[in-house]
Formats: structure tokens, C-alpha cells, sequence
């Protein structure tokens, strides 16, 4: 495997749960919400996308198309929420990026009407579980098939990479960054030390914020930082950690993991170095805030 793990580093400086991107601004606010604003913003968006993916990829009738279902076996989940997140997000009138032309991408599938109407009920449910109200997702459902309908049928390419020397494509892009940070943040919540810092867990508990737009939000800093065609949506390292009170010990927990995973994998001292001078940089907006 490619020392994509390597970004795991990056998500140190803020993957000890900041409330990224949790509530909007003062000027949103007084403005009529948009419908990215009502369907939850990208915590909500990106938590649908999860549940959109665990569904589809598991239902016997989806599966049934053999197109589909070689799609699902062959991109691993965390890419194909990350791309149906950020589309999504931006279809609605976020600030995020569209990665892929899913409708295109869903042309290329020929699904049939059936199907196609399975699917929308399966994307209902996913909403829902989201916690999305369901005026909202058919507002977002209709903007969808607008699309869809003028959508020329399109696979999914291997990335290319603008600037070759870049780190972000040295990691190898998107796809195993979404890998890596899927597996870095299951490790990060599940460790003793972090977890018991009573703030991050109400952080956890208040409902702002979802483990998916957790992930989303650090996938997304990560492939700006690192010099891919991206701009981070969320809030800064600064004020999403102010009042978490994150410790020294908590930070030097993360290191530790991540200093695990990298050495599985091998990551070269290169790109190993400048991810962590990037962490680095970021710890005084985190620690202690």
C-alpha cells in the first residue's frame, strides 16, 4: 500500500473532536436559511451520505444491478460518502466542493426506473436517520434529478495530479485520504485519554456534531493542506477547540496513534516530517484552548 497513511498526521492537529464548522455565522443567521443551512449543513449532509452508502452497498435489489455493485466492491465506503457528501453539500448551497459528478457517475450505472425509485426510498430513510426533515430532502431530491436528467453518463477516473510534487499528490489523493482518516479518527475515539476529557465528550453529545461531518471536515483540511484542489468549509483549529481545554497528555495520545499507524506503513521520513511540521504549527490554536 502507497504511504497515503502518512496524512493521518495532519489530522492531529484537530481531530481531538473540534466542533468544525457547528453552527453558523451571526450574518447566516439573520438571513433566510438556505437549504444547505436547513438540511443541518454538513454534519447532517454528511451523516445522510454514510447512511446513503451503508444502505445502498448492503441492499439485495441494488446489489442486483452488477454495475452497481462492482462500484461498491471496488471504492472502499469512506471515498464514496466523502464524494456523495461533498456533492450534496454543494448541490444544496454549501461551501464545499463537488469531488464527483455523482449524477453522471449514476448514468454510467443504467440503473432502471425501479431501482432508481428504490434507491430514492432507501435515500429517504437515510435522511431521516440523519436526523433531515423530509420537505427538505425532496427540495434536495428535486435540485438532484435536475441534474441527473441532463447528466451524460460518466465512470469514475483515476486522479490525476496538477502539481506531481505536491504532498498531497506524493500521499496519492483523495481516495487514501479518506482511508487513512477513516481509520485514524475510529482510533482517536476509542482511545482512554481523549476520551476522558469531559468537554470533547459533551462536545460529542451535544448533536452538533456527527462522527461523519467529523471525518468529512478532517478528510477535506487535510487535502487542502496538503496542496490538493480543495478549501477547507470548517471553522478554525482556534475557535472549533475553544473550551475544550484539550491537554498536552490528550495531544501526545493522538501523536502516539498516529505515530503507530504510520510506522505500519511504513510512511517515508519526507513525507512523514512535513505532515507532522504541519501538525506542529497548530498546536497552540488546540492546546489548552
Amino acid at each position: 500500500m502507497k504511504p497515503l497513511l502518512v496524512l493521518a498526521t495532519l489530522t492531529a492537529s484537530f481531530a481531538v473532536i473540534g466542533l468544525a464548522h457547528s453552527e453558523p455565522s451571526e450574518a447566516a443567521a439573520k438571513m433566510e436559511a438556505s437549504l444547505y443551512e436547513r438540511l443541518g449543513g454538513i454534519q447532517k449532509i454528511a451523516a445522510a451520505a454514510d447512511n446513503c452508502i451503508r444502505m445502498e452497498g448492503e441492499d439485495e435489489m441494488m446489489r442486483a444491478n452488477q454495475k452497481l455493485a462492482a462500484e461498491f466492491d471496488r471504492v472502499p465506503k469512506p471515498v464514496l460518502a466523502f464524494g456523495l457528501a461533498a456533492y450534496l453539500a454543494n448541490l444544496a448551497g454549501g461551501p464545499q466542493k463537488a469531488v464527483l459528478d455523482i449524477p453522471s457517475f449514476e448514468r454510467a450505472l443504467m440503473l432502471d426506473m425501479k431501482t432508481r425509485d428504490h434507491a430514492w426510498t432507501l435515500r429517504a430513510k437515510a435522511f431521516e436517520k440523519a436526523g433531515v426533515g423530509m420537505k427538505e430532502f425532496e427540495e434536495l431530491k428535486a435540485l438532484y434529478e435536475m441534474k441527473y436528467a441532463a447528466a451524460k453518463p460518466m465512470t469514475v477516473a483515476p486522479e490525476t495530479f496538477k502539481d506531481p510534487k505536491s504532498l498531497y499528490a506524493r500521499l496519492g489523493g483523495i481516495v487514501p485520504i479518506c482511508l487513512v482518516v477513516d481509520d485514524f479518527i475510529l482510533l482517536l475515539a476509542t482511545d482512554p485519554t481523549i476520551g476522558a476529557n469531559k468537554q470533547v465528550v459533551a462536545a460529542l453529545q451535544s448533536g452538533r456534531v456527527s462522527a461523519a461531518g467529523l471525518r468529512y471536515l478532517v478528510t477535506e483540511q487535510i487535502a487542502a493542506a496538503s496542496g490538493g484542489p480543495f478549501k477547507y468549509s470548517g471553522r478554525t483549529m482556534l475557535d472549533s477547540h475553544k473550551g475544550l481545554m484539550v491537554t498536552e497528555a490528550e495531544w501526545n495520545a493522538a501523536a502516539a496513534i498516529l505515530g503507530k499507524v504510520l510506522d505500519k506503513y511504513k510512511v517515508p521520513a519526507k513525507e512523514r516530517n512535513e505532515l507532522f511540521a504541519i501538525v506542529g504549527s497548530t498546536k497552540g490554536d488546540i492546546v489548552g484552548r
